[in-house]
């Protein structure tokens, strides 16, 4: 599964759990950098963002990433937007 499709899939299992305006907040401008061996890489846009998913998402994060892949995993957090392409007809459905 490419990063943008896993990320779609994340983000559509933490919705009902962190609720639409926590998601916007917290998690739409950010992006799933990589997932190698064991560890989850995250794009922030900001800081603010970085510290908030650290703090308050990071048990969350890991629990919901290890579900989707099958085993357990541990998130690091960058600061700095990444673009990544949406492949056509794939839009997440985030409200």
């Amino acid at each position: 599964m490419d990063n943008w499709r896993l990320w779609h899939k994340f983000l559509e299992a933490i919705k009902s759990e962190i609720g639409g305006a926590n998601l916007k907040t917290y998690f739409i401008k950010t992006l799933l950098k990589s997932v190698s061996g064991d560890v989850v890489t995250l794009n922030t846009p900001s800081a603010f963002i970085k510290e908030n998913l650290d703090k308050k998402y990071k048990a969350l994060i890991e629990a919901t990433f290890a579900k989707i892949l099958g085993k357990k995993v541990r998130f690091l957090r960058r600061d700095g937007i990444v673009y990544m392409p949406v492949p056509e007809g794939l839009t997440p459905k985030l409200e």
